[in-house]
């Protein structure tokens, strides 16, 4: 493929971001990020906590998660 692309994954515990060129990674340019889904879920199971004092399931967010 020609051009510039970012390809992320955004997986339980990681999220990969990789930068490729004309086909080709470029690491230098490519991040790991070491937060992905199960530290967000937590994250907005705290937030959702403190601002309606209920605990929502994991597969509730997720759900939510999935729409947008």
């Amino acid at each position: 493929m020609k051009g510039d692309y970012l390809i992320v994954d955004i997986g339980s515990k990681t999220t990969d971001v990789v930068y490729v060129q004309n086909g080709l990674p470029v690491e230098s340019k490519s991040i790991t990020i070491e937060k992905a889904m199960v530290k967000w879920i937590k994250e907005i199971q705290r937030e959702m906590k403190v601002q309606t004092g209920k605990d929502i399931p994991e597969h509730e967010v997720m759900k939510i998660a999935l729409i947008s």
